[in-house]
């Protein structure tokens, strides 16, 4: 699906901190015209850059695997393929599956890097039913993350605060308020 590694664009152009992987994840950002630095902080957060990391789901009674943490229903339903457990340690099938899935999700979300990325990690279902970001401790560790990953290159450079004590959700760029929200509640998922 995406160029040969040897004609992907510089490292730098996509990402200012090199990762393992990183090969997989520029093409992966530049095939799906989704920040580097993001997907890097995806993988951060889910695996720590484990390819082999499993996670099982007892709600869902299966097990998430590989970097970025997916579920072989969601990525054989994003691949349009069936992939299992095993295909997610494939770190190219992984970083490839779950960066289309996180592109589906700000797809749906028009961008909003919060609210997608609670999709991400909890469903977009979820996310809908309660009209506000479900899993604000994994949203946090994300968005930490991101700034870490990210260059002045990227122009999706957000600072995300939840204010839970004032019930706010305020997004600014470069200093400028970006988002302002008070969410109906703030769910934690588990």
């Amino acid at each position: 699906m995406f160029a040969e590694v040897n004609q992907y664009k510089r490292l730098s152009d996509f990402s200012g901190v090199v990762t393992p992987y990183q090969n997989i994840i520029d093409g992966a950002a530049e095939g799906y015209q989704v920040a580097g630095s993001l997907i890097q902080a995806i993988i951060k957060t889910e695996s720590n850059f484990d390819p082999t990391a499993t996670r099982y789901e007892a709600k869902l009674n299966t097990s998430s695997a590989g970097l970025m943490q997916l579920l072989p229903s969601t990525a054989s339903s994003v691949m349009g393929k069936t992939l299992t457990v095993q295909d997610l340690f494939d770190p190219y099938t992984n970083i490839t599956a779950g960066t289309k899935y996180l592109k589906q999700q700000l797809d749906k979300y028009k961008n909003d890097i919060p609210l997608a990325v609670s999709a991400y990690n909890a469903g977009h279902a979820l996310v809908d039913s309660h009209g506000a970001i479900v899993n604000s401790d994994y949203v946090n560790k994300v968005v930490s993350n991101y700034q870490m990953y990210t260059t002045d290159k990227e122009p999706m450079n957000i600072n995300l605060i939840l204010g839970l004590t004032l019930g706010l959700v305020l997004i600014t760029v470069g200093g400028d308020l970006l988002f302002t929200q008070k969410p109906k509640r703030v769910l934690t998922y588990a």
